[in-house]
This record gives structure tokens, C-alpha cells and sequence, in this order.
């Protein structure tokens, strides 16, 4: 009697349909990126803006070699300041310096006393 109940559920379009699920169940992948991989994210675009502001950089210490190849000095040390901290320096054998931030290069030269007109009028009216 079992048997022919089961044979008779079997085929029951009715219990079939409620024996078979309408629709397959599909596993959707997690599209939210884990805490990990949004830093790496941010962690890798700041790398390529720092890398192109970098670029720029050393671009523009380039072309500021090309304008201006020295700046002439009077004393043997010497300060530079130009977008960055304040820094001392001594000039070389060669009477040359550069700073180490902005790679501005520095010239030693003697300053050559000039007197005004009116030194050079008093010396030649009264000599010392």
C-alpha cells in the first residue's frame, strides 16, 4: 500500500512541482571589497601620485639648473632656503657650492670694493 502511495505521489504533477524549486540557487560572489583591499587600493594610487609629484620635482630642479646655472656669493658660507628647511653651507676648493634639497648652485666671488663719487672726490681732496 506504501508503494503504491509513493507511485501515486511520483506522479502528481502538483507534488512534483512543489518537490522541485523554481529556481536553481546560484552563489553570488561577495562584490564588497574587504578593509585589505581598499587600502592596497588607496595605498597604490597615492604611490602613483607621489611618483608623478616626484617626477615634477626633479623636472623642475632641471630647468631651474638651465636658467639660472649660479647664484653669485660674497662669503664663504652660505644659507639656502627655496622650498625647504633653512640650510647651511660652506663653499668648496673652487669656490662652488650646492644645496642638497633644491640642487641650487652657489658661485664664490670676491667682493671688489667699489667707492661712490663722493668717497673718491673726498679721497682725492683729502688723502688719509
Amino acid at each position: 500500500m506504501e508503494r503504491a502511495l509513493m507511485e501515486k505521489k511520483k506522479n502528481n504533477p502538483i507534488a512534483k512541482e512543489l518537490r522541485t524549486p523554481k529556481y536553481k540557487s546560484q552563489v553570488i560572489p561577495n562584490k564588497k571589497k574587504t578593509y585589505f583591499e581598499d587600502f592596497h587600493d588607496k595605498m597604490v594610487e597615492e604611490k602613483e601620485l607621489l611618483n608623478i609629484s616626484m617626477k615634477e620635482a626633479i623636472r623642475q630642479k632641471k630647468e631651474r639648473k638651465m636658467k639660472e646655472p649660479y647664484t653669485i656669493i660674497h662669503t664663504k658660507e652660505f644659507s639656502c632656503e627655496d622650498d625647504h628647511p633653512l640650510v647651511y653651507y660652506v663653499v668648496n676648493e673652487k669656490g662652488e657650492g650646492m644645496c642638497d634639497y633644491c640642487a641650487k648652485r652657489f658661485k664664490y666671488e670676491e667682493k671688489k670694493e667699489e667707492r661712490t663719487p663722493s668717497e673718491k672726490l673726498q679721497d682725492e681732496l683729502e688723502p688719509i
